[in-house]
């Protein structure tokens, strides 16, 4: 069986754009698979299922921000899987979270910002955020966290994390991490922001950061991935336009996502072979998928290393 694949960037997903209209007019009566990272097609979804009439096989939903996005329509035009809160995903929110603070370490090594004693912000006590936490630890930092959700907040007190107010956390926080996926931070925030804070984001900055377009426009060129807000003797920094710092400094996270890719695939086979569940559920792979999908990368991935 032939596949096509075609790859669209976020700017030709949001809306009904004549990218996505050319891929249905030109699929030759074959079926389309939507691989979403991020929730982008959930806008046009019911479009897309609409002008494909039946030939819509379902949509595979990679993050916790996209599901969100997804679950927050008032129903589903197609079937969909979502790796989101999968089990075998924490290996690759340990990556994501390591690649987060090696790539804010290399932006400040590269534009000669030195501070041995920084203090860490970390806003989001999701799963990601979590992991950061923990790497932060491990590497004795100095850091305090903050959630707007308050289980989220007894919890990171129960692992013995400093948790503080958002105000405080950003008055004391020379680092500050945002890793919500849900607007951490806005124009409101700004006055108090500690003076030359670095601020960085572990997903998009529309998604990270509810910034007026003045305010973007506010930070102008510094240097490496870095940009300066100045207003009188204060400064803010914020690397890569509030983009992922993580993906900007080195995009490959190592063979553990492979794990997740495996998740991928069986739900892409499910999905292409009509064994997914009603249009409007949102599915998972199964427990005893995962554990073989497991089994298998480590019989490839952890026997190579032990060879190695």
């Amino acid at each position: 069986m032939g596949v096509s694949v075609a790859h669209l960037d976020r700017s030709e997903i949001s809306s009904y754009s004549i990218e996505i209209r050319k891929i249905i007019e030109d699929r030759s009566n074959s079926k389309l698979l939507i691989l979403d990272m991020g929730g982008y097609f959930s806008e046009c979804l019911g479009l897309i299922a609409k002008d494909l009439d039946g030939d819509l096989c379902g949509i595979i939903e990679d993050t916790e921000n996209g599901l969100r996005r997804y679950q927050k329509l008032p129903s589903l035009s197609a079937p969909l899987y979502t790796v989101a809160d999968s089990s075998l995903k924490r290996s690759e929110n340990i990556l994501v979270g390591l690649s987060m603070l090696e790539g804010v370490q290399k932006v400040i090594e590269r534009n000669a910002i030195n501070n041995p004693t920084a203090t860490y912000g970390l806003i989001g006590f999701g799963r990601i955020g979590e992991e950061i936490s923990h790497l932060l630890r491990r590497r004795k930092a100095d850091f305090m966290v903050f959630d707007e959700n308050p289980i989220k907040v007894i919890h990171a007190r129960s692992l013995g994390y400093r948790v503080a107010t958002k105000r405080n956390l950003l008055a004391l926080s020379d680092i500050i991490l945002s890793a919500t996926g849900g607007q951490s931070l806005d124009d409101s925030n700004l006055r108090d922001i500690k003076n030359g804070a670095i601020i960085a984001s572990i997903t998009s900055s529309d998604d990270e950061f509810g910034f007026s377009e003045g305010t973007y426009r506010s930070f102008e060129p510094y240097g490496h991935l870095l940009d300066r807000m100045k207003s009188g003797n204060r400064q803010v920094f914020l690397i890569n336009g509030g983009n992922a710092v993580n993906f900007a400094v080195d995009p490959n996270i190592g063979a553990s996502i492979s794990i997740l890719h495996g998740e991928i695939i069986v739900a892409l086979w499910l999905l292409a072979t009509s064994n997914a569940d009603d249009a409007g559920k949102i599915n998972r792979v199964t427990q005893r998928d995962r554990e073989e999908i497991a089994s298998e990368w480590v019989e490839v991935f952890a026997a190579e290393a032990v060879d190695k």
